[in-house]
């Protein structure tokens, strides 16, 4: 048994029991202007407690005035066994502020557990006869290059839906639809047999007069039913605009307001809010294939302003606390060791009590400005927004999806958000995943609206099942396009150019590429942490897409009836393990980021989606079983034409970190409780690559760190690896104190062996470990957590 553990038994008070009426979690959040709202906050639980097998629903807040309001439960992320149920809740009630508690003041709400049963949602009238039942009144309009109009109601009850949350708080379901021609023709000004996709997330609150819409548009219709024409690929979609029609008397508001939107203005018997508005030249708006971008509105009536602002921009948002309850046991929260669910590696976080408060908010307010401002005004404000804003998109980043270096590359987001209970830092998280969306053409949707999986695609030959897909994130169409992209009508696209209606931002946003899988992290970093402290629906279904993609790209299946198979797919690891288990394979960060989206995805996914792809993770740790260096302990083993000048075969510091950690997700997130021989696999695993990163000839004496890059084999890869006889000319660029922290403390928590946390403190210059590591403040904070979290929790 790790040493972890047992220590933290010694010094650990014991978690809030589960005794009614007692307090088992406190929230917080700065007193938003309106005096009632629905307060909603993310809690992580031990397992068991959620869904009960009774069906009662566990927790109620208690008011500002004493009252206890029954709470609806949502589960956020799940444990890796079903009979364990939520790792993370999402509790929501209707609550008030105090009358002497100012805007903006941080005020606290204490959690109960009040097994209750289920309640009814009530909804408000108003909001039920003018918006959700009254049909066509709410609706989506686009124009293309010659005007036809395309139009979608989101809320129309006959749609695709998916219910998100449902409860007597907050009632939630996800739609899908594509915007249909109005007067569909044909001939010379004809219309597309369908235009952009849309997902619409419509959120009703307990009695609240509004209506939060937040969208989701895409060009990224799979083709994968070929009997109908709806979900065929478009290719290049050009549009005049995007407009949302709502009843007279309503208005729309954005979350994050954005220069190329309007409104609202009149509109036969209602209004018009331009979600994106014409180009001012008269040119057409751009949309590659597979582009997306989303938006996070709310509908309300102008009296009931401040109460629909409050809430889309999440100013009803609490974050759960540290502390003791009144029978001095430790709340549930990020921080306590019998609740630390946060992130797929469900580890504790760090408390930053060393930094002072205001600092910390201070940094994630400036940077929430920034992207504010980017956005209302369109503007260029310098790294990391490149660039002003290109029509729809406001891309996040340079235009590369494989920028080098580490901004970004962190193994934890979110943590000065949870420990500053920070709004401020959520609508930054929000703010950077749209415009992280707005530079990711990713979108691969099948007629339901769900990410196209790479299972439905599967084809039965002499061979047994292939896959006719060659995809590498997005679907390599020299290679095959069962989807028809390349087949898709270009008579509009060829209209736009005859006319030259070419918005001139058009060259410059074609060279934003998605973020690769190398560096798939800054992509998925903001998701995982607006779904891990606020159960965001449109973060969950982003980590579902990318996992569905990653799925896609690396999987067991040969592409062609040939038996060929993409070199940078699963299927092409096993084979090389198999031939040479023990030899080290091309395993890093690529494949290792790729699988942490997975993990992520797997967290918050259905049951039935669970299922299915457990194998596949199977998979992952069987094949890093194999081919791990029996030698040396060493995963990766890759040619890099940079390296060594593309002599060797490398292992890159960074790479086995993220690979580390990666293991630790799927350990936690998958395997642990649910099949314990994997779980002693990945341990195993671990054990040897972390004892690798500590000693020779990984560890460079010089340095006080493991080198940046080491060869561990020649260039042919049917040679063993170097097993200790590394060449002197093996070692460069120095030591890697950057990515590496955090696998000190997995290590020591597997092991308990008080190397590996020397080691980190002559890698922190040799002082006093927990005071070095303080000293740092924010520094790489986010690479640095886990091993921080683990010295506080062993003082």
């Amino acid at each position: 048994m790790p040493l972890f553990p047992i220590v933290l038994c010694a010094l650990f008070t014991g978690s809030a029991t589960l005794v009614p009426g007692r307090t088992v979690a406190r929230v917080q959040l700065d007193a938003p202007a309106s005096r009632e709202f629905v307060l909603q906050a993310t809690i992580p639980v031990p397992p068991g407690v959620f869904p009960s097998a009774d069906g009662s629903v566990p927790f109620a807040v208690r008011d500002h005035d004493g009252t206890i309001k029954n709470a609806q439960v949502e589960v956020v992320t799940r444990y890796p066994s079903e009979t364990d149920g939520a790792a993370v809740v999402e509790i929501a009630a209707r609550v008030h502020r105090g009358l002497t508690e100012p805007t903006g003041s941080p005020i606290t709400y204490d959690v109960l557990f009040s097994p209750h049963a289920p309640e009814a949602f009530h909804a408000d009238s108003t909001v039920e006869a003018d918006l959700l039942r009254n049909s066509g009144a709410v609706r989506l309009i686009a124009r293309d290059v010659f005007n036809n109009v395309y139009t979608l109601d989101p809320l129309r009850a006959d749609l695709p839906s998916k219910t998100m949350r449902e409860g007597s708080a907050i009632r939630e379901r996800r739609t899908y639809g594509s915007m249909m021609p109005v007067a569909p023709r044909t001939g010379p000004n004809a219309t597309l047999a369908h235009f952009l996709g849309v997902h619409a997330y419509v959120r009703e609150f307990d009695a609240q007069p509004f209506l939060e819409l937040d969208l989701r548009f895409h060009n990224g219709h799979s083709g994968l039913d070929h009997t109908t024409a709806v979900d065929n690929p478009l290719g290049t979609v050009y549009f005049e605009s995007v407009e949302l029609i709502v009843p007279a008397g309503w208005r729309v508001r954005d979350a994050d307001p954005d220069a190329f939107e309007a409104g609202p203005v009149p509109y036969g018997g209602g209004e018009r809010f331009s979600v994106i508005k014409p180009m001012p030249d008269g040119t057409m708006h751009f949309m590659p294939r597979q582009g997306q971008t989303v938006r996070r509105l709310v509908i309300y009536r102008p009296g009931d302003q401040t109460l629909a602002s409050d809430h889309v921009t999440d100013r009803n948002l609490a974050f759960v606390r540290r502390g003791q309850n009144g029978h001095s046991e430790e709340l549930f929260s990020w921080w306590n060791p019998d609740t630390a669910n946060y992130f797929p590696q469900r580890h504790r976080l760090p408390e930053l009590s060393h930094v002072p408060l205001a600092s910390i908010q201070a940094g994630l307010t400036s940077h929430a400005n920034l992207l504010t401002s980017a956005l209302m005004n369109g503007s260029n404000t310098g790294y990391p927004v490149m660039t002003g804003a290109l029509g729809w998109a406001h891309p996040y980043g340079v235009d590369d999806g494989g920028m080098a270096g580490g901004d970004g590359i962190v193994m934890y987001d979110g943590l000065r958000v949870a420990e500053a209970a920070s709004n401020a830092g959520w609508r930054e998280l929000a703010m950077r995943n749209r415009m992280l969306t707005d530079r990711h053409p990713v979108a691969l949707y099948d007629q339901d609206g769900e990410p196209s999986q790479y299972e439905s695609w599967v084809l039965q030959s002499a061979i047994g099942p292939w896959l006719p897909v060659w995809c590498f994130l997005t679907p390599i169409l020299f290679a095959a396009d069962p989807f028809g992209f390349t087949t898709a009508p270009t008579f509009q696209v060829d209209a736009v150019h005859a006319q030259h209606r070419q918005p001139p931002y058009e060259e410059l946003l074609s060279t934003f590429h998605p973020i690769d899988f190398e560096h798939f992290v800054r992509y998925t970093s903001p998701a995982k942490s607006l779904v891990w402290l606020g159960n965001d629906s449109i973060a969950k279904d982003a980590l579902f897409l990318n996992a569905c993609l990653f799925r896609m790209s690396y999987n067991d299946l040969p592409n062609s009836t040939y038996g060929n198979y993409i070199s940078t797919g699963l299927a092409n690891d096993q084979m090389y393990v198999a031939g040479r288990p023990g030899f080290g394979l091309t395993f890093g960060r690529l494949e290792s980021w790729g699988t942490d989206c997975v993990a992520a995805a797997y967290a918050s996914a259905d049951l039935k989606w669970r299922r299915h792809v457990e194998p596949w993770f199977a998979q992952i740790v069987d094949l890093l079983d194999i081919g791990q260096s029996q030698c040396s302990g060493i995963i990766q083993s890759t040619m890099y034409e940079q390296f060594f000048n593309g002599t060797y075969r490398a292992r890159q510091s960074i790479e086995q970190a993220i690979t580390e950690n990666m293991l630790i997700s799927v350990r936690e997130t998958v395997m642990n409780g649910l099949d314990p021989w994997r779980t002693m696999k990945c341990n195993s695993i671990l054990r040897k690559s972390c004892y690798a990163m500590v000693t020779a000839p990984c560890w460079s004496t010089q340095f006080h760190s493991p080198w940046q890059k080491l060869a561990v084999g020649d260039g042919n890869f049917t040679h063993p690896p170097f097993c200790g006889n590394t060449p002197i000319d093996g070692f460069a660029d120095g030591g890697d104190a950057y990515q590496c922290w955090s696998s000190f403390a997995y290590a020591y928590e597997i092991t308990g062996n008080q190397f590996y946390l020397d080691r980190a403190q002559e890698m922190e210059g040799g002082g006093a470990l927990l005071v070095a590591l303080q000293a740092a403040g924010l520094s790489n904070l986010e690479n640095r957590a886990a091993l921080l979290a683990l010295v506080q929790a062993l003082r």
